[in-house]
């Protein structure tokens, strides 16, 4: 899924579980927490920047672009830091931060044909592949964006 997605699911969904109002204040950490696991993304295609320039040429992509943020164990890390935070800021920003970390990876393995969330203890793939192949995944992150941003614009 693509990471404007990621930011406007990630806010839709902070003000229905958490009140618009309390959504709106927050809106920096929403957009940041929704977003921030895809930087690894970034280091992935500096790592490997010819194969990525390949592929763009020939419309060939990698199933591989899940960095060390989206892995399990990164995650225990993160759990962790919040658990130290909570103690130091509003607990409420913890939830919120929280919340919008872990939607970003319940998007990812419902949506993504290669998450590998366990990797490096499972080799196995977790995906439950709602859209099926990589070109139903591409149509629907196309068609994502503009109607997340009418659904919030109406709302």
């Amino acid at each position: 899924m693509n990471t404007v997605s990621h930011a406007l699911i990630g806010y839709a969904a902070s003000s229905i579980i958490f009140g618009p109002e309390i959504a709106r204040d927050n809106i920096m950490p929403i957009i940041l927490a929704s977003t921030a696991m895809d930087v690894d993304h970034i280091f992935y295609f500096i790592k490997h920047i010819k194969p990525v320039i390949k592929q763009a040429k020939t419309g060939h992509t990698t199933p591989n672009l899940q960095g060390i943020f989206h892995r399990v164990h990164s995650q225990l890390i993160f759990m962790l830091l919040m658990m130290v935070l909570s103690f130091f800021i509003d607990t409420t920003l913890v939830r919120i931060i929280c919340f919008n970390v872990f939607l970003h990876m319940g998007m990812d393995a419902l949506i993504d044909c290669y998450y590998h969330a366990f990797k490096p203890f499972s080799p196995n793939l977790l995906s439950i592949r709602i859209f099926g192949d990589k070109k139903m995944r591409i149509i629907a992150d196309i068609i994502s964006v503009p109607v997340l941003t009418f659904i919030l614009w109406v709302i």
